[in-house]
């Protein structure tokens, strides 16, 4: 190996103020309760049931490396890169409201559907101003 690349590897692995100098951005799958307030036909009456389902949804999480440098170039100035741990694909997911309720009262056999985006796929990528 050459010491370029026993270098690079060094300054990859190299922590600076505890914060890691690699990208770590990752998909991640957390429980969420989704609530849905729906008009829903029951015993012989149009309602505003609320909705639920208790679903494990994605989520990106992790750290990216950003910097600001003086720039040499453009006096005052600096270069910057921002990068942010965000959604690098979206999927469109269809569930089933488990329960759903008008006031104290349980709709029985009641089941609604609804959908929501999540991320499929998470990156560190330019961040949006």
């Amino acid at each position: 190996m050459t010491f370029s690349v026993i270098a690079t590897l060094m300054l990859c692995m190299f922590l600076r103020g505890g914060e890691s100098l690699v990208d770590n951005c990752e998909t991640k799958q957390i429980e969420m309760n989704i609530v849905r307030t729906l008009p829903v036909s029951y015993g012989g009456r149009s309602r505003n049931a609320v909705c639920v389902a208790n679903v494990l949804v994605n989520e990106c999480d992790g750290t990216c490396v950003s910097r600001v440098t003086p720039s040499v170039s453009q006096f005052p100035g600096f270069d910057k890169i921002c990068k942010c741990c965000s959604e690098s694909r979206l999927i469109t997911r269809e569930i089933t409201l488990t329960e759903c309720r008008d006031g104290n009262q349980v709709l029985e056999n009641v089941h609604l559907t609804t959908s929501y985006s999540e991320p499929a796929g998470c990156a560190c990528q330019s961040c949006q101003n």
